[in-house]
C-alpha cells in the first residue's frame, strides 16, 4: 500500500508524455483495486470460517446427551462418547484454524505478489520514463553537434568564397598586368618604328644634299 502514494514523475519538464503519466495512474488503480478485492476476500472467508466453527460448535452441542438418570455402566458408555465427540470437535476446529490461516497466507502472498507487480510496474515505467529522457537529451546534443558542424561549415564556406574571390583579382591583376605589358610593348614599337622613320628623312636628306653637290660639281665644270 505504501508503493501506492509514491508519487509518480510526470512533469512535463522532464520529458515525460502525458500517455505515460496516465499510464502509470491506471497501473496504480489497478493494484490498489487488486488489494482491495483481496482484503474483501480475505475478511468474507474469515467471517464464513467463525461461522462455519460457531455452527460445528453448535451441533455438537445439540448432539451431547442430557442429563437423565441412568445407570453406572450406561454413564460410563455416555461419558465415553461424549469425550470422543469433544476430541472430534477439537481436532475440527483446529483443521478449521490451520485451513483460515493457510487461507490467510494464500492472501497475503497474493497481496505481496500484487505489490511486487505493481512496483516492477512502477519501476518498468520509471525506467521507460527515464529512457526517453536519455533519448530526449541525445537528440538535443545531435541537434547541437550538427548546428555546431554546420556553424564551421560556414567559416569554410566564406574561407572557399574568399580564395576564390582572391583567384579572381589576382587573375583580373594578370590580365591587367599582361595589357599594360602589351601596351608598352605596341608603344616601344611604335617608337621604334618613329625612329626608323627619321633615320629614313636623314637618309633622305643627305641623298638630296649629296645630288645637290653633284649637280653644283658639274655646273661649275
Amino acid at each position: 500500500m505504501l508503493l501506492l502514494l509514491l508519487p509518480y514523475p510526470t512533469l512535463p519538464s522532464l520529458g515525460i508524455s502525458v500517455p505515460a503519466a496516465a499510464a502509470a495512474a491506471a497501473a496504480a488503480t489497478a493494484a490498489a483495486a487488486a488489494t482491495a478485492t483481496a482484503a474483501t476476500a480475505t475478511a468474507t472467508a474469515t467471517a464464513t470460517a467463525a461461522a462455519a466453527t460457531a455452527t460445528v460448535a453448535a451441533a455438537s452441542q445439540a448432539h451431547l446427551p442430557r442429563a437423565v438418570p441412568v445407570k453406572e455402566g450406561e454413564a460410563f458408555t455416555s461419558n465415553s462418547q461424549g469425550l470422543q465427540q469433544e476430541q472430534q470437535q477439537q481436532q475440527q476446529q483446529q483443521q478449521q484454524q490451520q485451513q483460515q490461516q493457510q487461507q490467510q497466507q494464500q492472501q497475503q502472498q497474493q497481496q505481496q505478489q500484487q505489490q511486487q507487480n505493481s512496483r516492477y510496474i512502477h519501476e518498468g515505467q520509471q525506467q521507460q520514463q527515464q529512457q526517453r529522457h536519455v533519448q530526449q537529451k541525445q537528440h538535443q546534443q545531435q541537434q547541437q553537434q550538427q548546428h555546431h558542424h554546420h556553424d564551421q561549415h560556414q567559416p569554410q564556406h566564406q574561407q572557399h568564397q574568399q580564395h576564390q574571390q582572391q583567384q579572381q583579382q589576382q587573375h583580373h591583376q594578370h590580365q591587367h598586368q599582361q595589357q599594360h605589358q602589351q601596351h608598352q610593348q605596341q608603344q616601344q614599337q611604335h617608337h621604334h618604328h618613329h625612329d626608323q622613320q627619321q633615320e629614313q628623312q636623314e637618309q633622305e636628306q643627305e641623298q638630296q644634299e649629296q645630288q645637290q653637290q653633284q649637280q653644283q660639281q658639274q655646273f661649275t665644270f
